[in-house]
């Protein structure tokens, strides 16, 4: 049974490194919560010992606030921006239509984006055609049983935001900070340690 268990999408090197830091990060909450490390805790090194696990769970979390996940181009620049995002990258759309009871409704329809050498073809892969009316863009024709009818993505609907993915840095770089923090937090415990403290004394 274990034999044939495998991690999605993760290597043997990845799963031993995730199970490693979620332990440091396990060990480092326990930390936090027990009042205790190297020595007892003061308020702002339980604080910091949360930070730190938290970082260590998910550092994807802070990267998001510095790094944005999408770019917003202008509606006219749909087909560019298909152009630039790679296969197996999602295209955001926002579009406002008519609901059946004539009320403005406006939704984001998920594009997964296939190959294609230019954005026309990419955005003909999921379906759609799009037209320009002066400064407004809306689509012109959508596939029947295509990724983007499937998605909500009709007819004369205008386009009103086109946000694209844009690449992101590798979310473990958070871990930086979080170890050197950590280094801090040792060091100003074995600073009110009792036993470093003698250790030092007799040395």
């Amino acid at each position: 049974m274990f034999r044939n268990a495998q991690f999605i999408n993760v290597t043997v090197v990845q799963g031993v490194f995730v199970f490693i830091v979620a332990t440091i990060a396990m060990l480092l909450f326990a930390a936090a919560t027990q009042g205790w490390f190297l020595a007892k805790n003061r308020f702002y090194e339980s604080i910091a010992f949360l930070l730190i696990a938290f970082t260590l769970f998910r550092p994807r979390f802070w990267m998001d606030m510095v790094s944005a996940l999408y770019l917003e181009e202008a509606p006219a620049a749909i087909i560019q921006a298909a152009a630039d995002i790679p296969r197996g990258q999602k295209l955001r759309i926002k579009v406002a239509d008519l609901s059946d009871l004539g009320d403005l409704i406006q939704f984001v329809a998920l594009l997964l984006i296939a190959d294609g050498a230019t954005g026309e073809e990419k955005l003909a892969a999921v379906g759609l055609t799009f037209r320009n009316e002066g400064d407004q863009m809306f689509v012109d024709d959508v596939s029947f049983g295509s990724a983007a009818a499937n998605a909500g993505l009709d007819r004369d609907q205008e386009v009103l935001r086109v946000l694209k993915p844009v690449p992101q840095p590798n979310k473990y770089l958070m871990f930086i900070p979080a170890l050197l923090l950590l280094g801090l937090v040792v060091f100003l415990q074995r600073g009110h340690n009792p036993r470093a403290t003698r250790q030092t004394a007799t040395a």
